[in-house]
């Protein structure tokens, strides 16, 4: 059986939760907020494209 996700796309998907958190605690405008979030689940999702 094969794993789910390969270990670069867990790294990836890690980094990019990391980034996001950091960047969200420093930020308070929500319109920014929202793109942190977009930016981030939108390069998480590239991950899977082969």
């Amino acid at each position: 059986m094969e794993p789910f996700i390969q270990p670069f796309q867990y790294n990836f998907i890690r980094s990019q939760i990391d980034s996001m958190i950091q960047q969200l605690s420093a930020v308070h405008d929500p319109d920014v907020r929202d793109a942190v979030i977009y930016s981030a689940s939108k390069k998480s999702l590239i991950c899977f494209r082969f």
